[in-house]
């Protein structure tokens, strides 16, 4: 922490893992890594926790949102491909809990084949995989 400190107060969004985060803080909790990375200023903390999902914090919203079930071919990317789907949400200006399970969504897609990006669809066949599997409403999300 005393080396990345300096950058992270500088960040507005952080998209470590569990475990990163955990090391990094020196706790366990996701609410209290969350408090500690948010303290630091950084606008928008979300933990990637595999198969538990993702848990998104900022001062004013807390989410905690189960992964996609999905047939895992090969976990390789899948991290990356949520931060990739967050920061696509955070770009078009789409508001936090959509944000979040399209990251979701894209990590999960990824681990449907092999290697870092082969899982990895477009946005349009994303936006209709969430349309099948998730409550929220899609509409004027494709694009």
């Amino acid at each position: 922490m005393d080396v990345l400190e300096p950058v992270l107060r500088e960040a507005d969004i952080f998209l470590p893992s569990l475990a990163e985060a955990e090391e990094l803080t020196g706790r366990t909790e996701p609410a209290d890594i969350a408090a500690a990375l948010l303290d630091l200023g950084i606008s928008t903390v979300a933990l990637k926790m595999g198969e538990q999902g993702c848990y998104v914090r900022t001062v004013e919203t807390e989410l905690r949102l189960p992964a996609y079930s999905v047939e895992v071919v090969d976990g390789t990317g899948a991290g990356d491909a949520f931060v990739a789907g967050f920061l696509l949400g955070t770009l078009r200006g789409w508001d936090l809990e959509h944000t979040a399970r399209l990251a979701c969504a894209v990590g999960a897609l990824c681990c449907t084949a092999t290697g870092t990006t082969r899982g990895v669809r477009g946005l349009e066949e994303t936006v209709k995989f969430l349309d099948e599997n998730d409550e929220m409403d899609w509409t004027g999300f494709q694009g």
